[in-house]
């Protein structure tokens, strides 16, 4: 079984740990089962955890393999007890061993400022951002417990891109699914490192012209620029090792593609509907071309150096497959 044990002023014996007092509250850290009943009973009044089931010490070990366990005792009310082991999510239970939940734990830290420095919890504005309904959120605030992210709250509206034609956007930045799906206005995108591309992120933008990718992007998801019309050329990233399906279904003024030299997979319909896309170079890495990946790409000249997936290729209706370039 694992102990973990805090540096502290004073301990009781080897059972349990006191970390912190505030007022008639005290703060410990069972170490053994036996420590974990003997706090449970103090004061004659019994919790009813389910680490000191009298049973035996199964639950106990679960818990305590996970993490530390805390115990909040009041002095002057021996009812007055709660549990938590962050590590395992088990947040705040009261004495009948309800959860009271995360929230329930950072408020009763909040209010008893030598429990929250005793167990290091840390409350920050957050430096993430995310696109939702092109709308630029931010979370106002990130609380850690002994260096855990345990909870982000409280979102907040950075800026609105409903009426923006050009969208630049913060490192970093996490699309949800159909961030700016929908959005009529939005001619330009620039998307910084470390920016996902969701699954239907920009789905029937039908005025976007063009989109900066960012450098480190691995994958684009399904359907994530499918339908949008105006859309005339791209360059992918040299670190895109995928496109799925349907990532550019539909984009029918699309006449220029470049794609990076280390693409792997090529997805169905990936490109389908793509009718005024002119030529396009499989890199020699591609291992796989999907059915329908160019359906309906009439005007194509597909070069590639394989004849692997002539049959596949044809069968979309390409204008013409080259091999010798």
């Amino acid at each position: 079984m694992k102990r973990y044990v805090k540096s502290v002023s004073s301990a009781s014996n080897q059972d349990k740990v006191l970390l912190a007092k505030d007022g008639e509250w005290e703060l410990w850290q069972p170490l053994t089962y036996e420590g974990s009943i003997s706090l449970a009973e103090y004061g004659g009044e019994k919790a009813k955890w389910i680490t000191t089931h009298p049973g035996g010490d199964a639950y106990w070990n679960w818990y305590s393999d996970r993490g530390p366990l805390y115990v909040f005792i009041n002095t002057g009310n021996p009812r007055r007890k709660y549990q938590s082991c962050p590590g395992a999510e088990s947040w705040l239970h009261n004495f009948n061993d309800k959860d009271l939940g995360k929230f329930s734990l950072l408020r009763f830290l909040g209010q008893h400022k030598p429990f929250a420095e005793a167990l290091d919890l840390h409350i920050e504005r957050s430096s993430k951002f995310f696109v939702m309904d092109s709308e630029l959120f931010q979370f106002s605030e990130v609380a850690s417990l002994g260096g855990k992210v345990i909870t982000e709250s409280r979102p907040v509206v950075v800026e609105s891109y409903l009426e923006s034609s050009d969208v630049t956007l913060p490192k970093g930045t996490k699309l949800y699914r159909e961030a700016f799906a929908n959005n009529q206005n939005l001619q330009h995108v620039s998307l910084p490192k470390g920016t996902n591309v969701a699954q239907m992120a920009f789905t029937n933008c039908k005025s976007l012209k063009a989109v900066d990718l960012p450098s480190d992007l691995q994958t684009l998801e399904w359907n994530c620029f499918q339908n949008c019309k105006s859309l005339t050329e791209i360059v992918i990233p040299d670190s895109v090792v995928e496109i799925k399906n349907s990532a550019f279904l539909g984009c029918k003024s699309l006449r220029s593609v470049d794609l990076p030299s280390g693409l792997i997979d090529m997805y169905p319909k990936c490109f389908s509907g793509c009718s005024s896309l002119e030529e396009i170079v499989i890199p020699d890495s591609v291992t796989d071309i999907s059915d329908d990946t160019f359906k309906g790409c009439k005007n194509l000249t597909v070069f590639i150096h394989t004849d692997e997936f002539d049959d596949i290729i044809e069968a979309c209706g390409v204008k013409e497959i080259v091999h010798d370039f």
